[in-house]
C-alpha cells in the first residue's frame, strides 16, 4: 500500500530541483519523501539531484520503477510529449492517490485522454502553479477584462517574458490569460489570435491553427490589419534569466490600462504544487476522480 508521505518526482531539470528545494524547506511539517525521480535525459540518469541542484541525495533513474507503486503522489514536470507518454502508464498500472501536473506543451489532443485517466485517480493539471499567479489568473484578470470589455471597444493584447532556454512562442500560462479575458467577454477560443513579425509584415494567426504545418503561400492569407474584436497573443520575449512575467494592456483610443504579474523565483512553483499535492492527498472526499482539478479548484483565493 502506498504511503500518504512518499512522492514520486517525474522531471529532474530545474523545477525538479525546485521541488526537492522545496521539500527541504520543510513547509510540511516533514511530511514528505521523495522515493522516486525519473528522467529521460541521458546526461542526468545515476546522478543525483545533489549533484545536479546542490541539494536532495536521490539517484535520477530511467525506469518509471516499482519504487512508483510504493508512492501516494506524483508531480510530473517533464515536458508535453513526456506526459502524453507516461501518464497513461503511472495512472493505469501504479495507481498514485493523487498526480500533479506542472509540464507545459501538452497538445489540446491528449485533453480527452486525461479526463478518461482522471476517472481512475485524482489528477489536477495546471502551467503555472504559483499562488500568486493563480489568484493573478482567477481574480485579477477577470476583474479587469469585466471592467475593459471589448464590447466597449477595448483591445486586449496579452504578452509574456521568460528566460532564453524556453522554446515555446507564447507561454502555457498567457494563453491561459487570452482564454480567461475571453470567457469573460463572451467570446470563445476561436477568438484568440497568434501576432506572428513575417518578412516585413505582421500576421495574425488563430491560436487554434498553430499545430498546423504551413507553406509561405498558405501564411498569406493571415496578413491583415489587426481583426476586430479579437484577443492578441504577441509571441513573447525570451531573454536572460527571466522566470515568467506576464502582461495584459488594455487600449481603448488615447486610453491604456494594464494589469501585469512577475515571479521572481521558480521555488513558487514548486511550494505551489506541493501545497496543491497535500491538499488532495488530505481531503479524498472533496477531490473525487472524474474531473481534471486546477488550482482554483483546490487554494483559497479569498
Amino acid at each position: 500500500m502506498a504511503s500518504e508521505r512518499k512522492i514520486s518526482l517525474i522531471g529532474a531539470g530545474r523545477m525538479g530541483g525546485k521541488v526537492v528545494k522545496a521539500l527541504s524547506e520543510n513547509p510540511f511539517g516533514g511530511m514528505a519523501d521523495i522515493i522516486a525521480v525519473y528522467d529521460s535525459d541521458p546526461q542526468k540518469i545515476g546522478k543525483s539531484l545533489n549533484e545536479l541542484y546542490g541539494y536532495g541525495g536521490d539517484l535520477i533513474v530511467s525506469d518509471i520503477s516499482s519504487n512508483f507503486l510504493r508512492c501516494a503522489g506524483v508531480l510530473d514536470f517533464s515536458n508535453g510529449s513526456a506526459v502524453q507518454e507516461n501518464l497513461p502508464r503511472v495512472v493505469e498500472q501504479m495507481r498514485p492517490t493523487a498526480v500533479i501536473i506542472g509540464a507545459t506543451g501538452i497538445l489540446s489532443t491528449f485533453d480527452a485522454r486525461l479526463a478518461e485517466l482522471a476517472k481512475k485517480t485524482r489528477i489536477a493539471r495546471s502551467n503555472n502553479w504559483s499562488e500568486e499567479v493563480c489568484y493573478f489568473l482567477n481574480k485579477t484578470v477577470p476583474d479587469a477584462a469585466s471592467k475593459f470589455p471589448i464590447s466597449e471597444g477595448w483591445q486586449v493584447d496579452v504578452t509574456d517574458a521568460h528566460h532564453n532556454q524556453k522554446g515555446d512562442g507564447y507561454s502555457g500560462t498567457a494563453l491561459t490569460i487570452a482564454e480567461i479575458t475571453a470567457g469573460v467577454n463572451g467570446l470563445g477560443k476561436d477568438d484568440i489570435v497568434v501576432q506572428i513579425p513575417y518578412k516585413s509584415s505582421t500576421l495574425y494567426v488563430p491560436y487554434r491553427e498553430l499545430e498546423k504545418d504551413f507553406s509561405s503561400q498558405e501564411l498569406q492569407k493571415y496578413k491583415s490589419k489587426r481583426p476586430l474584436n479579437k484577443i492578441v497573443l504577441h509571441t513573447g520575449t525570451r531573454a536572460g534569466n527571466i522566470i515568467g512575467y506576464h502582461r495584459v494592456d488594455f487600449y481603448k483610443g488615447d486610453l491604456h490600462e494594464k494589469i501585469e504579474n512577475d515571479v521572481p523565483d521558480r521555488i513558487l512553483f514548486a511550494r505551489g504544487a506541493l501545497k496543491a499535492l497535500f491538499i488532495m492527498l488530505g481531503c479524498f472526499d472533496e477531490y473525487p476522480p472524474g474531473s481534471v482539478f486546477e488550482p482554483k479548484d483546490i487554494f483559497d483565493l479569498e
